[in-house]
């Protein structure tokens, strides 16, 4: 008996081991985001089909945003040394760009759950990471369910909460589309729909050509126009 206890305790060992090994733990997430209740006359119609493509925008945190008041007084004030001397667009993102360690330790996160990396992007200011990819997979990386939903005629897909690994939320300002109802997101028409299954996996509309209107609030997360800073 004593050697059969022992044999059973090594096979198991053995087991747990291999097992182990074959699936490598999944990073632990918790909720980053929740809503409660559904902004305006949107109303669900179903859930979103898996194979919907999806472009997933992660806002990194951005730093040094608390001197940014600093920053401009320096700028704009005829007494500071600096006066006058006005920043590009690179000296900014240096600045107010997220941390290499955060861009880093996102993208290998989305990496470990099995995207491409060439459906991987960053955008200029480094601040956003777009993610190609689709709502099944979207479900997966955030442990969540996306439904479609419809407000006169236009429809976008939207969750009730997402989460991300604990690991990196603190690199993590939100993540879109997710639980917002923006309809800079909707589908504008349904128009041409021939089944009704067809709703249920609606296509991304997509930006509009051109020069973006000073005035226009469409596509902060994509340009940046005076309008846009002013609503920050």
């Amino acid at each position: 008996m004593v050697l059969f206890g022992v044999a059973y305790t090594l096979y198991a060992a053995v087991a747990f081991a291999v097992t182990a090994h074959a699936h490598p733990s999944l990073p632990t997430k918790i909720i980053h985001e929740k809503r409660d209740v559904v902004h305006g006359q949107w109303n669900k119609v179903g859930r979103a089909a898996a194979d919907t493509p999806i472009t997933l925008r992660i806002g990194l945190k951005q730093r040094n945003l608390e001197r940014a008041e600093e920053f401009m007084h320096a700028i704009s004030n005829p007494r500071s040394e600096t006066y006058g001397q006005h920043w590009t667009p690179e000296q900014v993102a240096a600045v107010f760009s997220p941390s290499n360690e955060a861009i880093t330790e996102t993208e290998q996160w989305l990496l470990s759950e099995g995207v491409a990396g060439d459906h991987i992007l960053k955008t200029t200011g480094r601040n956003w990471i777009k993610v190609s990819t689709t709502v099944g997979k979207a479900e997966s990386l955030l442990d969540t369910t996306y439904n479609v939903y419809e407000n006169d005629g236009a429809k976008l897909v939207a969750c009730e909460s997402y989460s991300v690994p604990a690991a990196i939320q603190g690199h993590i300002d939100l993540v879109a589309p997710t639980i917002q109802f923006d309809e800079r997101e909707a589908i504008v028409t349904t128009r041409g729909l021939k089944r009704r299954d067809e709703a249920l996996a609606p296509k991304f509309k997509k930006l509009p050509h051109g020069r973006p209107q000073a005035d226009s609030l469409k596509n902060c997360s994509e340009v940046t126009t005076p309008a846009c800073l002013r609503a920050l």
